[in-house]
């Protein structure tokens, strides 16, 4: 199958299969979830989750050893 909208011709039926690909990874992924809500509940407590998922200024401090005395909470107000 091609576009008729393009000069070029271009084969969309790549395009158009990664539509149930995207669903079935959707359906993986809520399947996992309700595991995770499963488990919680049976046990009362909540998994962790991993640690891809920490913030960016997080990680990188953890990386560096930045002491958290040097770390700034709150943004300066601006001079007047």
């Amino acid at each position: 199958e091609v576009s008729w909208n393009s000069p070029a011709r271009i084969q969309i039926y790549f395009f158009k299969t990664l539509i149930p690909v995207a669903g079935a990874l959707m359906f993986l992924q809520g399947i996992a979830e309700l595991l995770r809500c499963w488990k919680a509940m049976k046990e009362g407590v909540w998994l962790e989750r991993t640690d891809d998922i920490h913030e960016t200024e997080e990680t990188l401090m953890a990386q560096v050893h930045v002491p958290e005395s040097l770390v700034e909470t709150e943004t300066p107000a601006p001079p007047p």
